[in-house]
C-alpha cells in the first residue's frame, strides 16, 4: 500500500482552513525544513490514528462482520493536538496506491477496477469526541457518517444509501482499508538504543514503533533458531555497513553480548554496543529493523536520520533505503541539505516552513529556486563550505578593480563591512567567452553561471556606440542570448515566494563600458600624469608628443565613448601639429592595454562627487543590497 496525497487539517501546527497539502508522493518523501516548522506533525498524526486503530481494534476484533467499527470511534483528543490549542475539529483525506498489493485480511471489493486509486477520509471532532473513518467513492463514502448505530451503506450500482445488507459486496471494505493501512505504518526514533525497554512495545507483536529496544533480545532469537536467516542477515549488514562509512566492519553475538571488530593498525578491536559510535549503533539498528521486516508491505517514518552522521552518510544510508528495500515506502523528516539535490523518479522532496505564529506550510521542491528557498530556510550558506555567497561575474579584472572599490566605498557609507571572499567573490568571464556560459542549460558544453554559486550578478558591457544603438537595444549578440535564456526560464523556474530573478541579477552598464562611469576629469587627472602620460610614440622617426587639454575641453566624455579613444585625442606633437588618426590609434592602445593599472591610479583617487552624473551609486546600492540577501541580510546568520 502506498500514500500518494496527504491533507491534514487542524492538527497541531496545521491550520484548520488550509492545512497541508502533500501531493505526487512518491516511495522516497524527504520532508525538510528548520526546527520547529512542523515537519514531524505529519508522521505524529499517522502515530496518533494508528494508535486510536489498534485500540479500537483490540475492542472489535472476534465480535463478526463490524463494517460500521469505524464509523463511530470514541476518540479523547488532547487540545494540544489541536490547531493553536482551539479544540476544533481535526480532518485528513489520504490517496492510496493498493496495486499489487497482498492483503491480510481479505481483498476489498472497492474499487472493482483494482488499478484506481483510492481516497481515504478521517475526521475527528473534539467536542462531540468522535471519529469518523471512511473510503469514499466519488464524494460519497462506503458507509453514510453518522451517529446510529447501524448506519446505512452505499449501494455502488445505484450511489444511494440503503439499510444493512450483508450481501453488499463493498460492507467491510472501509474496516479493510484502514485496518491494512494502519498494519503498514512504523516509526523509527530519533533516539535509538539498545540498551532500553520500550512501554510502547510491551506487546511483542506490536513493533510499528521502533526505538531500538530489544534490540539485541530479537537478534538472539534468529540467531538461535534460524542459521541460514542469520548469515543471510551478518552478511546483508556487514556489507551495508562498509558501504556507508567505508570501512569493514565486522559483529558478533558472543554469550549474549553484541560486539563489533573493527581494524586499527593491524590490529583487531572489539567494541561493544554501548563502545562504539553513535552513528554506527544507529544504522546497525536502523538496517536491522528493516531486514528484519524486508517481506512486509510497510510505510515508514524515520525522523531525522541525519542524528549522529555525517552528510554523506545519511545520503548513501537513503540510497540504500531505496535500492533495497522495495516493498517498503519511506517519510523521512530531515533539516540535512544532504538530500535537496536528489532527482530519482521515486523521489518526492517538501519543503516545510512555518513563519512566527503562523500555520506551518508545505511546498513541493521541484525546481532550482524553490531548492534555493530550502537552503535559505536552513540558513546554509556557500561561505560555510568555503565557497561563496554570491559570485559577480564580470567581462575583465579591471572591472573587478572598479566594482570592489565601488563597494567598499559605499559600505562605508551605510556602515556594512563586506568581504571579499566571504560574502561575495568575482568571477571573469571574458568578454567574447560569455558565448560560453549560460543559465540551467542542458547543453554540457556550456558553463552553467549558477554552478557557481546559488546568487549571481552578471555584469555585461552595452556597447552601445552611439544612441541610435540604444534606443534599439543593439546588443552583442552573446549578451542577448543570455538575457533571451533568462527570460525563458523565468516562468520555469519558481518557488513558492521566490523566482529565479531573486537569485540572479543581469547589470547592462548605462554607458559602453564601466569605463564609461569615470568622470572626464578624473580621467583626465590620472591620464596625463605619470605613469600614464605619453611623451612619445614611435614611427620612423621618434614623434615627441605633449598634452593639450583644450583639444577635448569642448567635448563632453559621453556614454557612448570609447575612453581610450577620447583620451588619445588630448595629445598634440610637439611643436602644435595635429597627431593622424593612426597615431591617436596607438595611444588609445596603449591605454586599452593597460586597462588595470589605469583603474588602481582611478580608485586611488576616487571621491563621492564622482558618483554623480549617472545611476552609478544605485546600481551599487542594489548589489549591496543582494549581497545581503545571499548572506542572510544579517551577515551573522
Amino acid at each position: 500500500m502506498k500514500i500518494k496525497d496527504i491533507k491534514i487539517k487542524g492538527w497541531r501546527s496545521f491550520d484548520l482552513d488550509n492545512g497541508i497539502s502533500l501531493q505526487g508522493l512518491r516511495r522516497m518523501n524527504i520532508l525538510i525544513g528548520p526546527n520547529n516548522s512542523g515537519k514531524s506533525n505529519i508522521g505524529k498524526y499517522f502515530f496518533w490514528i494508528k494508535e486510536l486503530l489498534n485500540n479500537k481494534q483490540a475492542v472489535i476484533s472476534g465480535k463478526g462482520n463490524q463494517y460500521e467499527a469505524l464509523n463511530n470511534v470514541i476518540t479523547t483528543i488532547d487540545n494540544k493536538e489541536t490547531w493553536a490549542w482551539e479544540e476544533n475539529s481535526i480532518e485528513c483525506e489520504l490517496v492510496i496506491s493498493t496495486e499489487n498489493k497482498q492483503w491480510s485480511n481479505g481483498e476489498p471489493f472497492f474499487p472493482i477496477d483494482k488499478s484506481l486509486d483510492v481516497t481515504l477520509k478521517a475526521m475527528h471532532n473534539f467536542k462531540n469526541k468522535k471519529s469518523f473513518f471512511s473510503v469514499f467513492n466519488g464524494d460519497k463514502p462506503l458507509v453514510a457518517i453518522s451517529d446510529k448505530d447501524k448506519p446505512q451503506v452505499l449501494e455502488l450500482s445505484t450511489s444511494e444509501y440503503i439499510d444493512f445488507n450483508k450481501d453488499i459486496p463493498s460492507l467491510m471494505d472501509t474496516l479493510k482499508y484502514w485496518t491494512e493501512l494502519s498494519s503498514c505504518i512504523v516509526f523509527i526514533d530519533p533516539i535509538r538504543h539498545h540498551a532500553r525497554s520500550s512501554s510502547l512495545n510491551s506487546n511483542k507483536d506490536s513493533f510499528y514503533y521502533y526505538d531500538g529496544s530489544e534490540t539485541l533480545d530479537k537478534l538472539l532469537h534468529i540467531q538461535n533458531t534460524n542459521k541460514k536467516n542469520w548469515l543471510s542477515f551478518e552478511t546483508k549488514i556487514s556489507t551495508w555497513l562498509e558501504d556507508l562509512l567505508d570501512e569493514r566492519i565486522e559483529f558478533r553475538i558472543e554469550n549474549n553480548v553484541l560486539t563489533f571488530r573493527l581494524q586499527r593498525n593491524a590490529q583487531t578491536l572489539i567494541s561493544t554496543f554501548n563502545e562504539i559510535g553513535t552513528g554506527v549503533s544507529q544504522l546497525f539498528m536502523i538496517l536491522s529493523f528493516l531486514y528484519l521486516n524486508k517481506d512486509k508491505d510497510l510505510i515508514v517514518f524515520i525522523d531525522e536520520p541525519e542524528s549522529n552522521l555525517h552528510p554523506d552518510a545519511v545520503k548513501r544510508l537513503i540510497h540504500l533505503l531505496e535500492h533495497n528495500f522495495t516493498n517498503h515506502s519511506f517519510f523521512i523528516t530531515t533539516h540535512s541539505s544532504a538530500l535537496i539535490d536528489q532527482v530519482s523518479a521515486d523521489w518526492s522532496i517538501h519543503r516545510v516552513l512555518r513563519k512566527k505564529d503562523l500555520p506551518s506550510q508545505i511546498f513541493k521542491c521541484n525546481t532550482l529556486v524553490s531548492k534555493y528557498e530550502i537552503l535559505d530556510d536552513l540558513g546554509i550558506r556557500a561561505s560555510q563550505i568555503l565557497q561563496s555567497n554570491l559570485v559577480i561575474w564580470v567581462e575583465g579584472p579591471s572591472d573587478r578593480i572598479y566594482l570592489n572599490h565601488w563597494l567598499k566605498d559605499i559600505c562605508k557609507t551605510r556602515s556594512l563591512i563586506l568581504e571579499e571572499g566571504k560574502h561575495y567573490s568575482f568571477l571573469m568571464y571574458g568578454g567574447a567567452n560569455l558565448n560560453s556560459h549560460t543559465i540551467l542549460s542542458d547543453d554540457n558544453e556550456d558553463i552553467d553561471i549558477l554552478c557557481t554559486s546559488r546568487y549571481s550578478v552578471i555584469i555585461c558591457d552595452s556597447d552601445y556606440k552611439n544612441q541610435e544603438d540604444e534606443v534599439n537595444s543593439k546588443l552583442k549578440e552573446r549578451v542577448k542570448q543570455l538575457l533571451k535564456r533568462f527570460e525563458l526560464i523565468k516562468s520555469s523556474e519558481l518557488g513558492e515566494n521566490k523566482k529565479i530573478e531573486d537569485y540572479i541579477k543581469i547589470w547592462i552598464t548605462e554607458g559602453r563600458e564601466t569605463e564609461n562611469y569615470i568622470p572626464k576629469e578624473l580621467f583626465y587627472e590620472v591620464l596625463s600624469n605619470t605613469p600614464f602620460k605619453k611623451t612619445s610614440i614611435k614611427e620612423d622617426n621618434r614623434v615627441n608628443l605633449v598634452v593639450n587639454y583644450s583639444l577635448i575641453e569642448p567635448f563632453d566624455f559621453t556614454k557612448y565613448d570609447s575612453f581610450d579613444a577620447f583620451f588619445a585625442k588630448m595629445y598634440e606633437k610637439e611643436g602644435g601639429s595635429i597627431l593622424s588618426f593612426d597615431q591617436q590609434s596607438k595611444i588609445a592602445l596603449k591605454y586599452s592595454n593597460n586597462k588595470v593599472n589605469i583603474a588602481k591610479e582611478i580608485v586611488k583617487k576616487w571621491a563621492d562627487n564622482h558618483y554623480s552624473g549617472s545611476d552609478l551609486k544605485n546600481k551599487i546600492n542594489q548589489i549591496i543590497d543582494f549581497i545581503l540577501e545571499a548572506n542572510g541580510k544579517t551577515l551573522g546568520r
